[in-house]
């Protein structure tokens, strides 16, 4: 399988998971110019910017680079901005998948939306 389909794969086994746990999923593969949101989500004005890594070995929320750190928060702004609607709270989340299941990390970097 493709690193696209693989990744594909994952996103949508973590937007249905969502989905289980009553979240709206607004939005999967949100693109600015500045970089990709694997999901964003919505429950009870809470809003996720989901980044979903799977990972056979290792950290998932460590192979976040500094990088695409910046990328998802520069993306995330320009969502932000383009809103139709205010949100009360916004999070970035990780979701690392891996054999045994998911693990979802809240908080998962400093930056500020």
């Amino acid at each position: 399988m493709s690193k696209t389909a693989t990744g594909s794969f994952y996103e949508t086994q973590a937007s249905l998971e969502l989905k289980g746990l009553g979240w709206s999923v607004l939005e999967r593969n949100y693109r600015s110019i500045h970089g990709e949101i694997d999901i964003i989500a919505l429950k009870d004005g809470l809003l996720w910017f989901v980044e979903v890594r799977y990972r056979g070995d290792g950290s998932a929320w460590e192979s976040i680079s500094t990088k695409k750190k910046k990328s998802l928060t520069v993306t995330a702004n320009k969502y932000l901005s383009q809103a139709t609607c205010a949100y009360h709270e916004v999070d970035f989340v990780v979701c690392g998948i891996d054999a045994t299941g998911s693990d979802w990390l809240e908080n998962a970097f400093d930056e500020v939306v």
